[in-house]
C-alpha cells in the first residue's frame, strides 16, 4: 500500500522575524525577494499551540527544528557540530498592512532563540495561562509599543 505523502507540496506559513540585536521586525510578502521592515506590530498569539525545542539557524536557509515531546519535557540536544539553541515557534496573526504593499500581515510563523525574546515569550505565556479560565476560547493579543536598546556582550 503506497504512503499518502508528497515530496514537495509547497505549503508553508510565511514568517515574521524579530532581530533581537537590532530591535527590528521583518516580513517577506508573498512573491517578494526582500524582507520589509515593519514597526511595532500588533499580533494575536496562538499560545495554546506554542512549540518549544531545539532550533538551528543557518544563513540563507530555513531553520532546522527538533520539537520537545511535550511542554514539560525537553527533547535531547541534537548531535553534531551545529550550534543548536533552545527556542520556540508560535503562530501569530495581524491585520496591519505591510508597508509598501496592499497586503495584510495575515497568519505568520514566529520563532526565535534570542534570550530577550524568550524572556518576553515566557512572561506572555505565563500571563496567558493565568487568564485561561476567564478568557476560555480566546487568544492573547499583544502590541509592540517600541523597543529599548540594551548593550550586551554581542552588540546592541
Amino acid at each position: 500500500m503506497p504512503l499518502n505523502l508528497s515530496v514537495s507540496d509547497g505549503d508553508f506559513v510565511p514568517y515574521i522575524k524579530y532581530n533581537a540585536k537590532a530591535g527590528r521586525w521583518y516580513v517577506k510578502p508573498e512573491g517578494a525577494t526582500d524582507e520589509i521592515e515593519i514597526t511595532n506590530p500588533a499580533l494575536a498569539f496562538d499560545m495554546a499551540n506554542i512549540q518549544t525545542g531545539w532550533l538551528y539557524y543557518a544563513e540563507g536557509v530555513g531553520p532546522e527544528k527538533v520539537w520537545d515531546p511535550s511542554p514539560s519535557q525537553a527533547a535531547p540536544r541534537p548531535p553534531g557540530p551545529q550550534k543548536w539553541k533552545r527556542g520556540f515557534e508560535v503562530m501569530v496573526i495581524g491585520n496591519a498592512v505591510i508597508p509598501g504593499t496592499n497586503k495584510k500581515l495575515g497568519l505568520r510563523e514566529f520563532s526565535s532563540t534570542a534570550s530577550n525574546t524568550i524572556t518576553a515569550i515566557l512572561r506572555m505565556h505565563s500571563d496567558y495561562e493565568a487568564g485561561m479560565k476567564q478568557n476560555a476560547g480566546k487568544v492573547p493579543f499583544y502590541a509592540c509599543r517600541g523597543v529599548k536598546p540594551v548593550n550586551g556582550m554581542y552588540g546592541t
